[in-house]
């Protein structure tokens, strides 16, 4: 099973490449993470998965993928489970996950315990405690009671089967089966009336209908976790795609513009300061090169854009450090957006507007008046 729902991606959006249930056409596309969909059925001992699959971008590690796993639908032949495992399987199309994925993992169909630490989401809850990796549980002290033995293990699992409240831990109702913590119960009583289900696996709310346009599917009320946002829910196939939540854009954002020249000729990205000093960190270095053109130090690759707006998806390759070893410097056009690749996987991006050149018996200068955005 692990191994199956490792096959597909998908994303909710609107510029991506539809490939129908064409395998090869969506594997072309892994190479860059250019966003694109497509539908899979597998088979496996009579078993049947559909996932729905999109590739969203860059993963959050350089050379990955970012890509978001769906399983539409699960079938299992008739008497091959039990009651409560096929219940269980029928809530699989309420989960999903956001994975951070190498293109080799996505198109060998195989992700392996290590892969799914860099997954987030309901279903990524569900195939962490099923693996090695992901159910290794904390060791409980002999001292502990019972009830206590029973709490811990309902905060780990949601979906514990009941009959009756009293078959639930302290503090929770059997609802409809399943043992669920009173907070929990109002967020569920909140959810179903906002048109959504109750994933009693996950514990978070799902939120799914019929519609003819995005409109049509009603927008999630309930609260994200902190530093998280909604994405709203889209109609994909006359059915909402259920919401989900995403990392909030990163706090530490920064823009502007900047002048370099001498001897403020070193820029950091990440804390939009300038430097006169090689010493301190930085990833732009304006060279007093006595050319026509500057000369700009760090890690960076020139593009075709002519406006920082128009680059969005960095290059993933070209970038003069990577091919030389060492922090290389090379001319610079103006007027074309210039990507940098930082050390720890990120990307900024910044764009020469002019440079004031000139030269004295002490050697020559380029003031340069940039552009800048990070991350992006």
């Amino acid at each position: 099973m692990l191994v199956l729902l490792a096959g597909c991606v998908q994303l909710p959006g609107s510029d991506v490449n539809d490939c129908g249930t064409d395998w090869s056409c969506f594997t072309e596309a892994v190479d860059e993470c250019t966003p694109t969909k497509v539908i899979r059925t597998e088979e496996m001992d009579g078993m049947s998965l559909k996932l729905e699959a999109e590739i969203q971008g860059k993963g959050s590690v350089a050379g990955e993928c970012k890509v978001r796993i769906h399983p539409l639908e699960v079938n299992v032949p008739e008497g091959s489970v039990d009651d409560e495992t096929k219940a269980a399987l029928g809530l699989i199309s309420f989960t999903d996950m956001i994975c951070s994925m190498a293109p080799s993992a996505i198109t060998s169909m195989n992700l392996s315990p290590a892969d799914l630490e860099k997954c987030e989401g309901s279903l990524a809850d569900i195939l962490k405690e099923a693996t090695p990796a992901g159910s290794q549980q904390p060791v409980q002290e002999p001292s502990k009671s019972q009830d206590q033995n029973k709490n811990q293990s309902q905060d780990q699992n949601q979906a514990a089967f009941c009959t009756k409240d009293a078959d639930c831990p302290t503090d929770h109702t059997c609802d409809n089966s399943n043992c669920i913590s009173n907070a929990n119960l109002n967020k569920k009583k909140e959810c179903e009336s906002q048109s959504g289900f109750w994933d009693h696996v996950s514990g978070k709310c799902q939120i799914t209908s019929i519609c003819e346009k995005d409109t049509d599917c009603p927008a999630p009320t309930l609260p994200c976790p902190e530093g998280m946002e909604w994405v709203n829910p889209v109609c994909t196939n006359n059915e909402c795609v259920a919401a989900y939540c995403k990392d909030k854009p990163a706090s530490n954002a920064m823009s502007g513009s900047v002048i370099l020249g001498f001897p403020n000729a070193y820029f950091n990205f990440k804390t939009g300061l300038v430097s006169d000093d090689w010493n301190v960190e930085h990833h732009i270095g304006n060279e007093p090169w006595c050319t026509d053109e500057p000369g700009l130090c760090g890690n960076w690759v020139a593009t075709t854009a002519t406006a920082l707006d128009d680059m969005t998806t960095p290059p993933t390759t070209g970038y003069i450090s990577d091919s030389a070893g060492f922090e290389d410097c090379q001319h610079a056009p103006l007027n074309k957006v210039l990507v940098f690749k930082l050390d720890d996987g990120s990307y900024g991006k910044a764009i020469i507007h002019s440079d004031d050149y000139s030269t004295d018996t002490s050697g020559c200068t380029h003031t340069l008046v940039m552009d800048y955005e990070y991350p992006m």
